[in-house]
């Protein structure tokens, strides 16, 4: 079972927008009790978005790949 921290993809997204961390730490604890994939990004009326569901050409997929390497 994953830990709450294992949710990187949340914890970059969060660093983005400029969230405060205990917030990026809750998103991260609910997407663990929701069983949510460990590439998840945040939750909207009961479905969590995924690093997959983003376009092809978002900034966001060569972000993340250096934040997991790192």
């Amino acid at each position: 079972m994953p830990k709450p921290s294992e949710y990187k993809a949340i914890e970059l997204w969060g660093k983005q927008l400029g969230s405060y961390q205990y917030y990026i730490k809750d998103q991260q604890e609910q997407a663990l009790m929701d069983h949510a994939p460990l590439d998840a990004l945040y939750e909207r009326d009961g479905k969590w978005t995924t690093v997959r569901d983003l376009a092809a050409d978002h900034t966001f997929h060569r972000l993340y790949q250096e934040y997991i390497k790192s």
